[in-house]
């Protein structure tokens, strides 16, 4: 697949492949908080911010402040609700393309190795994880 266009990102050029695709960084980090990402811009809240409440969670869980469980249960917390992607009928999983593009609300994707935010149609990140296969995603109700 051929990049519709790149875009400079402080130190590093990113390739983006779909157009409901847009630079989200809300710190000066490269890689490794896609989590922490993930939750701010869910959020609408500061990346620390959202560090903070995952150390907290984190805390009460006995488990790590990036850990998909703990991210979770903080979204839970805040009012989104989980729904896996069932595809045991032989379906195939919809990229995150095309699922940020059919879903205008607020959303955190789960995808392999990986969290992205999803709202009001595009997807926000350091990379285009656009052709990724979605495993579920939390929604705010």
């Amino acid at each position: 697949m051929k990049p519709i266009k790149t875009i400079k990102a402080g130190r590093k050029t990113v390739k983006v492949y779909h157009d409901n695709f847009q630079y989200f960084q809300p710190n000066d980090h490269v890689c490794g908080d896609c989590s922490i990402r993930a939750v701010s811009g869910a959020l609408g809240i500061t990346w620390h911010t959202a560090l903070d409440k995952l150390v907290e969670k984190a805390h009460k869980l006995s488990d790590a402040p990036t850990s998909t469980e703990c991210v979770g249960a903080l979204l839970v917390e805040n009012g989104f609700k989980w729904h896996p992607i069932d595809v045991s009928n032989g379906g195939k999983r919809p990229k995150v393309h095309e699922f940020s593009k059919e879903h205008d609300s607020t959303c955190v994707l789960r995808v392999s190795s990986h969290l992205v935010c999803s709202v009001g149609g595009y997807y926000k990140d350091i990379w285009d994880c656009g052709e990724k296969s979605l495993y579920g995603y939390w929604e705010k109700k």
